[in-house]
């Protein structure tokens, strides 16, 4: 029997939007951007990214699909779902709790956003193809952020299987 989840859907011209970086690039010249580059961040979303960088918190994809496979050690990680262009009250939820290290099955991108509306200060991720962002969350940012956020409507997603594909 699927399982019926409550989530924010974003809007469809929201990802061009969302396609530029939000803040500083840090472009990977032949290798990945380290914390040696950039510094520890509080919050690494993405493979990569969460395989790279030190921080307090890790959000990464369940099953990955990319060739390079991440050697992250986790502290019992924690498993939302996040449908693809979604915010699931599941994943909004983690904002409240103390794990390390989140496993997303779905679509990890978006919380990106949710963890700017946090007390964390520095978030971190990948930008497919070219390097890292590093956002530095301040109170113009967070305005614009849940301005963004307005325009995600409710909606009810079923999934299926273990790894949540949408009906």
């Amino acid at each position: 029997m699927p399982k019926c989840i409550p989530v924010l859907r974003m809007q469809y011209w929201v990802r061009r939007v969302l396609s530029t970086p939000l803040d500083t690039l840090y472009v990977s010249h032949g290798r990945p951007v380290s914390s040696s580059d950039v510094g520890s961040m509080d919050v690494c979303v993405g493979d990569i990214v969460s395989d790279t960088m030190d921080c307090r918190v890790r959000v990464y994809d369940y099953a990955t699909r990319r060739k390079v496979l991440c050697t992250r050690e986790t502290s019992g990680e924690y498993i939302v779902y996040n449908p693809r262009s979604t915010i699931s009250i599941g994943s909004r939820n983690l904002l409240y709790t103390s794990h390390r290290d989140i496993a997303v099955i779905g679509e990890e991108d978006l919380l990106t956003l949710l963890y700017t509306r946090s007390k964390y200060k520095s978030i971190v991720y990948g930008q497919p193809g070219v390097g890292v962002v590093v956002v530095y969350n301040d109170k113009y940012f967070k305005t614009w952020v849940t301005k963004l956020l307005k325009t995600f409507k409710p909606d009810i997603v079923c999934i299926d299987g273990e790894y949540g594909s949408r009906r």
